[in-house]
């Protein structure tokens, strides 16, 4: 997650709902993302996705054990989102948005501290 989010605590109530469900390959809560799939569309919960911005996804291990890591070859992660959707696709994966629970992205914070 990334360090410039705000999130309510019946948010995270939810997310720890979703996660230990153990149902979802990879999910996030919507939020204020450039990725339109990502932001609240006003859904009753769940919705499938084709990709997920990295700025709070959660992830299953085994998931991640089969799709492998994260490519670091895209400059700052751009990029790195698209790549790996597409692998956890190829692999049989499926990602999800959730309506029910948000956070607000601050944005571009945590990479401001990295790059100057």
């Amino acid at each position: 997650m990334n360090s410039d989010i705000e999130i309510s605590a019946d948010s995270i109530a939810r997310v720890q709902e979703l996660v230990d469900s153990d149902m979802f390959d990879m999910i996030t809560p919507s939020y204020n993302c450039w990725m339109k799939q990502c932001k609240n569309q006003g859904a009753p919960g769940i919705r499938e996705v084709n990709c997920i911005e990295f700025t709070a996804p959660i992830i299953k291990v085994s998931v991640l054990e089969t799709v492998g890591e994260f490519d670091e070859s895209f400059a700052l992660g751009y990029g790195v989102e698209l790549d790996w959707a597409r692998r956890m696709q190829y692999n049989g994966f499926r990602m999800f948005c959730d309506d029910k629970s948000v956070f607000y992205h601050h944005g571009q914070q945590t990479i401001n501290t990295i790059v100057h």
